[in-house]
């Protein structure tokens, strides 16, 4: 009745109101199309099981399981690739790039070579593998 008002027909003939309410619905569909193609939402569903799974996950990533699930998808679609604990590992960048930095110096630094067992180590303890 308001965008009839609106439209100014109420006091019109039968056909002017069907005409003004054929148009609110073609607005109204192209409003709702227009602001539903924004963005989509999908909702899997998980066993108790794999829930507790992705969840621990998150937690290594230190995000909420839908925000890990996300990203994880979206990393699917392009380049970005999904790396636990990023900090650690550029640490052992960090750490291989010094020991490099050293060995090219001297190639027989002890100084170097503790730098590149120590980045080793870190790695190791990254990938969970026990150190040798």
């Amino acid at each position: 009745m308001q965008y009839l008002s609106e439209a100014g027909v109420l006091e019109g003939s039968e056909e002017e109101i069907t005409k003004a309410k054929k148009e609110y619905r073609l607005k109204y569909k192209r409003d709702w199309q227009k602001n539903s193609s924004r963005s989509k939402t999908l909702r899997p569903c998980f066993t108790p099981g794999e829930f507790k799974e992705i969840k621990q996950r998150a937690e290594l990533y230190g995000v909420q399981p839908t925000t890990y699930a996300r990203t994880l998808v979206l990393s699917s679609l392009g380049d970005d690739d999904l790396i636990p604990n990023k900090d650690k590992l550029m640490h052992v960048l960090q750490a291989v790039g010094m020991a490099g930095m050293e060995l090219i110096k001297d190639s027989n630094s002890i100084e170097g070579h503790a730098l590149l067992s120590q980045a080793e180590a870190m790695l190791c303890n990254y990938l969970n593998i026990p150190v040798r």
